[in-house]
């Protein structure tokens, strides 16, 4: 190999029976790179991850690692008899012991364990994962847990988290999880990290701290990164970015980020429609009104709506909530949380991380309790209706995540929402879908579903390419224009 160079492949091959996702692939990855891995949704990007942490095997090819202290290199098709051997096999456990990492999207912490515990799951080598030492030495194991422990808890420290190191990160806000995902891929002794969409779903603050984060890591760690983010957050990730790796028709392009930067001004265009739903939607100007806490609802009127009634669809009352003992909705000391959702707009409520957007709207839905207040839908009181009542009703909820069923295609997809149009021409499950395309496969269904009232919607521009968010939005104007009224949740920007 190249001096230098940490990770390199040659001929990178994968399908998926008739689908070629990868085609010869050829990259090399040096040390201290910060590559940002971009590509439409179903370009390959997760496979291509997916492949490079051991998760998926190519089908031919090869990956040398050399991030340790010796160079390893695997060669696909791999012989039968390798699989004999756990300790020559290629396996996400190897590639791991090679110093390669990655987090997730959805961030896979666990969630009934403390931040700490979740470092300390993750140092390698261990006295504990020895049945024998287990067993034979305990003492020597409960000692070294202790040790662990405290440099879990400064590693913690030192990425801005210390004030929630012994709580669950079922209780975290969504920025505060994601260092906690990042500082667990650091305490594996990573060199070669892999980050799926670190940015995504924070609001202005979050994407603040979580780059300062990232260049202060680059510059102790002597970290080398492979980046894949949205196109909504490219601008900012290009600012830490060596190069751009493009996957476009299974084939990989390298170019060098100041070259991508320099194309996104036409790109600005389209960037807009992102967060422009009035061209789309309304003819009106946008009505924002404050709620508590930094949050507000900013309201737009659907041109379809030729009177002037606001008749509200839903009406929200000193609503509490509480998740994990933990009050996330009406706070003590803060404004009680009222909301009105007039009938017939696209309602977006804009709040920072941690102000509980997805708890609201999973509560509305009935998928969480509330512990005070009142919730009425068409001045029908929900605090004691169930989720299928309500969605009887008219009410319907999109999440941000999960939000298809893996082992069904789209044609079975259509016909359980009830969709009178059917596809034909897609019979793949979608656990074979990149993260984008289930994305849209859930939106796309979710809107053309019968009786839909009330649509709820947690983020729904995430993981989409341009193309998808442009007819997402297409797809919410036909909604509203139908009559529907929308609530979508997205994180607070401030400009």
């Amino acid at each position: 190999m190249k001096p230098g160079v940490v990770l390199s492949v040659r001929g990178l091959r994968k399908s998926f029976g008739a689908l070629t996702v990868l085609d010869c692939v050829d990259a090399e990855l040096y040390h201290r790179d910060v590559v940002l891995l971009q590509g439409e949704n179903g370009s390959g990007k997760t496979t291509l991850i997916n492949l490079l942490t051991g998760i998926l095997t190519p089908d031919s090819g090869s990956i040398t690692l050399s991030a340790g202290a010796k160079i390893e290199s695997f060669q696909f098709p791999q012989p039968p008899w390798r699989s004999l051997n756990p300790f020559a096999d290629f396996s996400p456990e190897r590639v791991a012991a090679g110093h390669v990492g990655r987090t997730w999207q959805e961030l896979r912490l666990f969630r009934n364990l403390n931040s700490v515990e979740n470092l300390t799951v993750a140092a390698p080598n261990q006295l504990g994962e020895s049945v024998v030492r287990a067993l034979f030495s305990p003492a020597a194991v409960r000692a070294e847990q202790q040790a662990l422990n405290i440099q879990s808890a400064e590693l913690l420290k030192e990425l801005g988290v210390a004030q929630v190191i012994r709580n669950p990160t079922g209780t975290l806000s969504l920025g505060e999880a994601k260092r906690v995902s990042f500082a667990r891929s650091l305490r594996a002794d990573t060199k070669i990290l892999i980050l799926d969409e670190p940015l995504s779903g924070l609001d202005a603050n979050g994407v603040r701290d979580m780059l300062g984060l990232l260049e202060a890591m680059l510059r102790a760690q002597a970290l080398t990164l492979i980046i894949v983010e949205h196109v909504l957050n490219m601008k900012e990730m290009l600012k830490i970015a060596s190069k751009v790796w493009t996957l476009t028709a299974g084939h990989l392009r390298e170019d060098s980020a100041n070259t991508v930067a320099s194309n996104l001004s036409s790109w600005h265009s389209g960037f807009a429609q992102h967060y422009r739903p009035a061209r789309e939607i309304s003819d009106s100007p946008e009505i924002a009104q404050p709620i508590s806490n930094g949050a507000r609802l900013v309201s737009y009127r659907s041109r379809g709506l030729t009177h002037g009634t606001l008749d509200p669809i839903l009406k929200i009352r000193n609503l509490t909530v509480a998740r994990s003992g933990q009050v996330v909705i009406g706070r003590p000391g803060s404004e009680p949380t009222n909301l009105d959702l007039v009938r017939g707009y696209l309602h977006i409520l804009e709040a920072p991380n941690g102000w509980g957007k997805t708890t609201l709207l999973e509560t509305v839905a009935g998928i969480h309790e509330q512990d005070t207040g009142n919730i009425s839908f068409e001045n029908k009181c929900l605090n004691t209706h169930s989720i299928w009542e309500r969605r009887r009703m008219g009410l319907a909820f999109l999440p941000s995540r999960n939000t298809v069923f893996r082992s069904l295609n789209r044609r079975e997809h259509q016909t359980i929402f009830g969709n009178a149009a059917l596809s034909r021409s897609d019979r793949r499950s979608a656990w074979r879908l990149s993260g984008g395309q289930q994305k849209w496969l859930g939106l796309s269904c979710v809107v053309r579903a019968p009786n839909v009232k009330l649509l709820l919607v947690d983020e729904p521009l995430n993981e989409l390419d341009h193309d998808h968010v442009v007819n997402a939005w297409s797809s919410f104007h036909r909604f509203v224009e139908m009559g529907g009224t929308i609530l979508m949740a997205v994180p607070r920007s401030v400009e």
